[in-house]
């Protein structure tokens, strides 16, 4: 009799790749996943790194630093979303590891046995790590998204600001 059953180390080898793989795929296709910290990772014309957190001062800052800020935290939640996507996909196959390697130290070792199996500790201690880093995006995502709503309100009243100032200058010109 032929055994077709794979064992945790092939199942291990089947899904280690898979988001890789996937990226490479979309990488042919002239798509970037731009969450690499050398090369996406928004800077300030400054040239320091931007970190996604906006400044205590936002409303003391000049109109074209504010609008940098904009531009600059724009691609920072490009950032994250894209590094939030790829922990998504990484854990994605890790659910389908872990589901074929418990199957598999059943099939072995019995029912009883797999959760005290090592193999089976390791591939859910990774499943918890990329949990942990969706958990944690999730909220990077979520404050990211509320800064830069907040950045585009300071632009949007400063416009205003500037329109109603000018508006005034224009009557105050038309009646002397």
């Amino acid at each position: 009799m032929i055994n077709i059953d794979a064992s945790t180390d092939q199942i291990n080898d089947a899904f280690n790749g898979v988001a890789s793989s996937a990226r490479t795929d979309l990488a042919k296709r002239g798509l970037h996943v731009a969450d690499n910290p050398d090369s996406d990772r928004p800077k300030l014309r400054n040239g320091t790194l931007y970190d996604g957190r906006i400044p205590t001062d936002l409303d003391q800052l000049p109109n074209d630093d504010v609008v940098e800020l904009l531009a600059v935290h724009a691609q920072w939640v490009a950032y994250v979303n894209a590094s939030l996507s790829d922990a998504q996909a990484r854990r994605t196959a890790v659910v389908k590891k872990e589901k074929a390697i418990k199957s598999s130290i059943v099939a072995e070792r019995g029912k009883d046995k797999v959760d005290a199996d090592r193999r089976y500790v390791e591939v859910s201690s990774e499943l918890a790590y990329w949990d942990a880093i969706i958990c944690y995006l999730d909220g990077i995502k979520s404050t990211a998204s509320n800064d830069y709503k907040t950045i585009s309100r300071t632009v949007t009243v400063r416009g205003q600001d500037h329109d109603m100032h000018t508006r005034h200058n224009n009557i105050q010109r038309n009646w002397s």
